[in-house]
């Protein structure tokens, strides 16, 4: 017999006799905290931003919104905006930044109410970094007509000159544009579902890229209750119109589709955390062809459990696609996980699953993601047992090494198994898994031992 029978029979006989096994587990780069102590409710972690050498922290709880900056592998905080400055509470829900401008959203503005209890109608603050130093240039506030409960500055985005303003709970819902004349920011008419009804929640989730928008309606009631949508528009002449409505070749009620929404260039991820009764969750891709929008592939979390949430979160940039799990309880009910996606020739897989170090029950990790060109940074806004939150960063770009993920899926399975033993029949360098310069039956008991032990 040829050694590629023995390996074959050497392998299935190890197969047959170890567990499936998990993803492997990328570590943390650095972990951030409130350097003044955070405690319960003060939720530290509940906006996130990264951009190159800075983080942007929001900590709705002290109304306050935190500033770091890394400097020769070290981070330190550099700067705290306050929204107490601005007469707004819940400061730092949500955050962007693009180009030197930052937005922050409040959940409260106290010009026309002073409890929280009493009305839902917040603000966005936008802030220009110059020469290192932060300035506050506008407060964008709800237009006279929408009501006390609509939610507006729970959801924000920014690019370049352009910054949006969700008001999901305004009756259909709507979102408010500004555009920058390099003077002042100008409100532009509002964008509103050509087919709205009340309870969509129009502008839960939205996303902009240049001269296109993504808006989610989760609450969309067209294939079911809450089954959910997302809506395109786009810029023409200085003009937005509504471009398209996406929803799922596969929609279904309690799907939430439109819970989560990221947009680059022609590329649109949706995420759709339910049902929760029936499924883990799903993030959809769509892909922009002369106008036209069609879905692409579906994202979904090898070893998901129903209910975790997947999808309730979602960003990418450049061939990365990170997701929350919310509700992941991996450490414990609801403890939060994210998932990492790379593209490779066309086809998103799954790399890497990413957990915190000291993961436990109610952590809220994954509450919000961020993506640099580099890195990944999730929000857990209840880390620690005394409700003090935190932010962990990681590095997309170089996962968990996983020697016994060898055909590198980021998968460790049988797959693995098949593809190791053709590499080892054909000779091939890499099947040389204990590094002695020699493909031996050494190697395989070197790949077995590694693959039974996982990642």
């Amino acid at each position: 017999m040829n050694r590629n029978h023995h390996l074959t029979v050497a392998l299935l006989t190890a197969v047959t006799a170890l567990p499936a096994l998990a993803q492997c587990t990328d570590t943390e780069l650095y972990t951030f905290t409130d350097p003044d102590g955070s405690n319960t409710l003060d939720r530290f972690g509940s906006a996130v931003v990264i951009e190159g050498d800075t983080a942007i922290i929001g900590e709705e709880g002290t109304n306050r919104t935190h500033i770091f900056l890394e400097a020769g592998g070290q981070w330190r905080r550099s700067d705290i905006l306050y929204g107490a400055e601005h007469n707004v509470e819940l400061f730092g829900n949500d955050a962007a930044f693009d180009n030197e401008v930052l937005i922050v959203g409040a959940g409260v503005d106290s010009d026309f109410c002073n409890d929280p209890n009493e009305c839902a109608t917040g603000a966005a603050l936008i802030f220009r970094r110059v020469n290192g130093i932060w300035f506050t240039q506008a407060k964008l506030q709800r237009p006279f007509y929408l009501d006390s409960f609509n939610q507006f500055g729970h959801a924000v985005d920014v690019d370049r000159d352009t910054a949006i303003v969700g008001a999901s709970e305004s009756v259909n819902g709507v979102v408010i544009p500004w555009d920058y004349n390099g003077q002042i920011w100008i409100r532009q008419d509002p964008l509103e579902a050509n087919d709205g009804e009340e309870g969509d929640s129009f502008g839960r989730a939205l996303a902009i890229d240049e001269d296109t928008i993504v808006i989610g309606a989760p609450g969309d009631d067209d294939n079911g209750p809450q089954s959910g949508s997302a809506y395109v528009f786009t810029r023409t002449g200085g003009l937005w119109s509504q471009a398209a409505k996406l929803q799922p070749d596969d929609p279904q009620a309690s799907a939430f589709f439109g819970s989560a929404v990221a947009i680059q260039g022609d590329l649109i991820a949706v995420g759709s955390s339910g049902p929760s009764d029936s499924s883990p969750g799903n993030v959809y891709l769509f892909t922009r062809n002369n106008g036209t929008w069609t879905q692409q592939q579906q994202l979904s979390p090898a070893g998901g459990q129903v209910g975790d949430g997947f999808g309730t979160r979602v960003e990418m940039r450049n061939d990365t696609i990170v997701v929350s799990a919310l509700w992941d309880p991996h450490a414990g009910t609801r403890a939060g996980a994210a998932y990492l996606f790379s593209n490779a020739s066309g086809t998103w897989t799954e790399l890497a699953k990413l957990v915190a170090s000291d993961a436990s029950a109610e952590q809220g990790f994954g509450i919000e993601i961020a993506l640099d060109s580099q890195r990944a940074l999730i929000g857990a806004y209840q880390a620690f047992n005394n409700g003090g939150g935190a932010a962990y960063l990681y590095d997309p770009l170089d996962p968990c090494p996983c020697p016994p993920d060898f055909n590198q899926d980021g998968t460790v399975n049988t797959q693995d198994v098949l593809a190791f033993l053709n590499a080892w029949s054909n000779g091939d360098p890499e099947a040389d898994f204990n590094n002695d310069g020699t493909i031996n039956t050494q190697d395989v008991l070197a790949f077995l031992n590694a693959w039974s032990a996982g990642c």
